[in-house]
């Protein structure tokens, strides 16, 4: 080989430089572009957050809380039509004290009313039944949550049923529910109780509580005062009929709007709890 000659190519070779590797399988020798702005989640997305983690088991509330919020309404919607239907007895119940009618004819056009009434306590109790449960069951998850509470879940129960009857124990116990579910308050201290109050928890409680007590006490003044001087079984529910006239389709109104109240009360509670748990 002579100075300054080119070396011939190896064998099977090239004097070209070999070729750049090719990209990796499903990448890009080039950077991707940055996302386009203005991006949105898509429906149902719920970010991850990090929240206080429970020392003990807790229930699921969102089953029993559809339940009572419709039977809830059932029961208000059904005391307002019983208020509205009352109007026409109390002038049978007028008829029948003037002796203008009989009493089978009073007790016919009553006898329907009746028959509503029953079915409105009926709801009623079972809605009652389904509330006193679903409290309970978020003041077990209180607990489990190490909430120092001051009313035992017990309360939720027994709450309802002692004196006072202006339902002062459950407003409070509801008022401790409502703080204590608080998603931000972490596990084992008591910052939940700085959190602010539901207003809608005092307006339900004087439409449900005060409203209702001053009406009864009215009603059952010019009762009692009437049914002393019946006579007979009849006159003495064509009295009751007649002397709470004045005051049934009040009631009834009051009933519907509590009812109401009472709906969005427990819808916004166990919202504000499945936070708290991330029942969904």
């Amino acid at each position: 080989m002579t100075d300054g000659a080119i070396p011939p190519p190896p064998p099977g070779g090239s004097a070209t430089p070999p070729p750049s590797p090719p990209p990796p399988p499903g990448g890009s020798a080039t950077p991707p572009p940055p996302p386009p702005t203005g991006l949105t989640p898509p429906p149902g997305y719920t970010p991850y957050s990090t929240g206080p983690t429970p020392v003990a088991q807790v229930t699921r509330i969102g089953g029993v809380a559809k339940a009572a919020i419709a039977l809830t309404a059932i029961a208000g919607v059904t005391g307002v039509i019983s208020a509205f239907l009352l109007q026409p007895v109390n002038d049978k119940a007028s008829d029948f004290l003037a002796g203008r009618i009989s009493g089978d004819e009073f007790a016919d056009a009553y006898q329907p009313i009746q028959l509503i009434q029953t079915l409105q306590s009926v709801i009623g109790l079972a809605a009652g039944v389904l509330t006193i449960v679903w409290m309970y069951k978020i003041a077990k998850n209180l607990q489990a949550y190490a909430r120092n509470t001051t009313w035992h879940p017990l309360f939720s129960i027994f709450g309802w049923i002692l004196p006072p009857f202006l339902f002062v124990v459950p407003l409070l116990v509801l008022r401790e529910l409502w703080k204590g579910s608080d998603p931000s308050s972490p596990a084992g201290t008591d910052s939940w109780r700085s959190t602010a109050d539901n207003p809608l928890l005092y307006v339900w409680f004087i439409v449900y509580g005060v409203i209702p007590a001053v009406i009864t006490a009215l009603t059952l003044g010019s009762v009692f005062d009437a049914a002393f001087n019946a006579a007979g079984s009849d006159e003495v529910a064509a009295e009751a009929v007649d002397a709470a006239a004045s005051y049934s389709l009040a009631g009834g109104v009051v009933t519907l709007v509590a009812a109401g109240l009472w709906v969005v009360i427990v819808k916004q509670l166990t919202d504000r709890h499945q936070a708290l748990t991330g029942e969904r």
